[in-house]
């Protein structure tokens, strides 16, 4: 038995992509995007991919650029509330940001309770709010917020705040004016219409293409959804804390505080207390999609990747997830898995047995195996295995009595069956089995015509002849040249007592070879 081990070729022999971003059963794999020197909270990113990053109970806004390269933005080290450009700005802990289609980014500046602009020159100008806490709904700075929290803006530059103080959701249109579309103010878990619904501290926001909001409700665990109409329901989540998948509201989240949607219309949920990040289909199927349950911190498969409070997350156009892991001072990213296959053809020997996936195979056929990446996504191996049959060819060949044939390195004077065995390309037997007949008058005189007819029954075992007008001497020989029957014969010769294999047939100068299956 010939054993093939440690032969696997290269996973780079061929690969093929079978990425599929809508599966639901696909994975991801989590690394460290950049450290940071404080806590980061909220997060965006532009369509350059830039991201923009404030801290936790900071003042200062910073840039993350494609590369992971982190600098500093706008606003500085020293809490406060000023308007005016680059590190001159102040701000008192913002808590979000969003970017509107001219580029500018909006910030929601939470213990100043008010909602603020920076354009892409660092100017930071109020959009509304006027300093102090309130609930008051009118023009830009009349208006009042309470810790405004979450915030995102629509394709129409309509800005959308989760007044977190106050319970409520607010739109801000691009004229000034503030109305509330949500919420009575009062702390509750209540659908409907609009202002008969109850929020109990919405912390987080994000805006469909149709223009249906989605919230992340923290103290009541729940992500519910304002549709285009002003309905308030539940979209996932009771509200009582859990860490289960499941649809809509048998699914369970603990303080879900970041919300965020991708193109296809898929939110991703960063769930606090749970240290794990969601994923909501748009059928309400929630599913964990990165984070082992427990704090701490490790990259790698997501599953087994660790978060400590995840808090701001945003979404590129290639699906990948950035998220403010907060106490682990650093952006994490995200990223959809390229299941690699790699397609391995292979032969071996008819009596080998190559070593695949930890069991030693010696059928032809086609085997799967699954190793895990550096990063730990999954590298599927497909091999496909060949078996190379033991090759035997016959040769004939008479020569004059008193002469020789040169044959595996020997002169051969006498007649019968000789046997050579060389390694093939595949590193396997190819026998040559050599009939050499010696020509004298006797045997001349004996020879037996081309018209004998032969029949090999595999069911019963029996070589028939056909055409015998005597009885003739039948040999039969293994491949290996060993005699293992020789009877005198006219019409047939029963062979069903050899074992499984190869036989080689001798009618005096004929032969023929046999193969027997049991």
């Amino acid at each position: 038995m010939i054993k093939f081990e440690n032969l696997m070729p290269s996973f780079s022999l061929v690969l093929l992509i079978l990425c599929n971003y809508f599966a639901i059963g696909q994975s991801y794999y989590v690394k460290t995007y950049t450290g940071f020197a404080s806590r980061p909270y909220g997060i965006c990113i532009d369509n350059k991919k830039n991201l923009f990053l404030v801290e936790s109970n900071g003042s200062m806004i910073y840039r993350i650029d494609s590369t992971g390269k982190s600098n500093y933005f706008v606003g500085s080290n020293l809490l406060g509330d000023k308007d005016t450009v680059g590190s001159f700005a102040k701000f008192n802990n913002p808590k979000a940001l969003s970017i509107d289609t001219y580029g500018n980014i909006i910030v929601s500046d939470e213990k100043n309770h008010k909602i603020k602009r920076v354009s892409s020159l660092g100017k930071v100008t109020t959009i509304a709010g006027n300093g102090k806490s309130g609930d008051i709904d009118g023009m830009d700075t009349f208006a009042r917020f309470s810790f405004p929290y979450g915030i995102c803006v629509d394709k129409n530059n309509n800005i959308f705040v989760a007044d977190r103080g106050n319970h409520k959701i607010k739109k801000i249109s691009p004229n000034g004016s503030v109305v509330t579309i949500a919420g009575d103010g009062i702390i509750g878990s209540i659908n409907g219409l609009g202002l008969s619904s109850r929020f109990n501290h919405p912390t987080s926001i994000c805006v469909d293409t149709l223009g249906n909001l989605y919230v992340a409700d923290q103290y009541n665990n729940q992500i519910r959804k304002i549709d285009f109409n002003g309905v308030v329901s539940t979209y996932a989540g009771s509200s009582i804390s859990g860490n289960q998948d499941g649809i809509g509201i048998l699914a369970g989240f603990s303080r879900p505080t970041g919300i965020s949607i991708d193109k296809a219309g898929n939110l991703y949920v960063s769930d606090l207390d749970n240290h794990k990040i969601r994923k909501i289909f748009s059928n309400a199927k929630v599913t964990t999609i990165a984070g082992y349950g427990s704090n701490g911190y490790k990259d790698g498969k997501a599953s087994q990747a660790k978060f400590y409070y995840p808090a701001g997350l945003t979404v590129d156009n290639d699906y990948a997830i950035f998220v403010a892991d907060e106490e682990n001072y650093k952006v994490r990213k995200i990223s959809i898995c390229n299941n690699i296959v790699s397609k391995v053809n292979y032969t071996i020997c008819q009596d080998g047995e190559y070593k695949f996936n930890n069991s030693w195979l010696s059928n032809s056929g086609i085997y799967f195996d699954t190793l895990e990446n550096s990063e730990g996504c999954d590298s599927v191996v497909q091999l496909n295995l060949k078996i190379n049959p033991t090759s035997v060819s016959f040769q004939s060949q008479s020569i004059v009595q008193g002469n020789s044939y040169q044959f595996n390195g020997s002169s051969l004077s006498k007649p019968g069956i000789y046997r050579d065995t060389f390694t093939n390309q595949y590193g396997c037997d190819s026998i040559v089995i050599l009939n050499l007949s010696v020509i004298t008058s006797s045997i001349l005189e004996n020879s037996i015509n081309n018209q004998i007819e032969y029949y090999f029954n595999q069911g019963n075992g029996i070589l028939y002849l056909k055409n015998l007008s005597r009885y003739l001497n039948i040999k039969v020989f293994r491949l290996d040249g060993k005699l293992v029957r020789s009877e005198n014969v006219k019409d047939s010769i029963d062979l069903s007592a050899l074992e499984s294999d190869i036989y080689i047939i001798q009618i005096e100068n004929l032969f023929i070879k046999v193969p027997i299956i049991r």
